[in-house]
């Protein structure tokens, strides 16, 4: 059976997405403040507190939360967990997140 295609609505929305990577805990946190910090502070997305390696918080200007979680997985890979309200395009990129 074909894999079904995932709609992602317009708007700010609530959502929860974990995702696998081979990265180790310490090289995906270090690659999360390179590359998904500055990108979700162009949409408005700020640090607020972060508990390294394991946790980021963010707010945004409209008052939206966003948790990103960093937890090791048992084969030494990471997993990613990132829950809140955010708008579609912040939605996808966690939805189509890789290493």
């Amino acid at each position: 059976m074909p894999k079904r295609r995932r709609i992602f609505l317009p708007g700010v929305a609530a959502f929860h997405e974990e995702r696998r990577l081979h990265a180790s805990l310490r090289v995906a946190y270090e690659s999360a403040w390179r590359e998904m910090v500055p990108r979700l502070e162009l949409r408005g997305y700020f640090v607020e507190e972060e508990r390294r390696p394991l946790r980021l918080f963010f707010v945004s200007n409209a008052g939206n939360s966003l948790t990103v979680t960093f937890r090791e997985a048992r084969d030494g890979g990471t997993i990613v967990t990132a829950f809140g309200h955010a708008p579609r395009a912040v939605r996808k990129a966690f939805a189509t997140l890789r290493d």
